[in-house]
């Protein structure tokens, strides 16, 4: 237990580098307590799972149909592919999906509520 200077008691742990992380219960977000923003980024979560599983059938089909279409193209003489652009444009997705990885690090109450809403989503419908 580690004692903070306004009389409230809360755990701590030791992290590899010295430094101590604060695990609160009540933390507050912006001003709210976490329960409420799990609360909301779990309904959010949910909608997106409700969404994906009414629009992925649709969305997978034309995805598969394109992609059937572009490789005929390809054989066929239509289309060339500029693999130098490929691969600038596959650098700049992995950099956004450090900074997304970087986001669910640093926000696991958003993270957990999303993610738990996201599967309760899809396993509704």
């Amino acid at each position: 237990m580690c004692y903070m200077s306004n009389g409230t008691y809360y755990f701590c742990a030791k992290i590899d580098d010295g430094l101590t992380r604060t695990l609160q219960g009540y933390m507050e977000v912006s001003g709210q307590l976490i329960q409420v923003h799990v609360k909301s980024t779990t309904h959010k979560g949910w909608f997106t799972g409700v969404t994906v599983v009414k629009v992925g059938r649709i969305a997978a089909f034309g995805l598969g149909g394109g992609i059937l279409l572009l490789h005929f193209a390809t054989e066929l003489g239509y289309l060339t592919v500029n693999w130098d652009r490929v691969r600038e444009t596959s650098s700049n997705c992995q950099a956004l999906v450090e900074k997304i990885v970087t986001f669910a690090r640093n926000h696991s109450g958003y993270t957990v509520g999303f993610i738990g809403g996201f599967f309760f989503g899809v396993a509704s419908t």
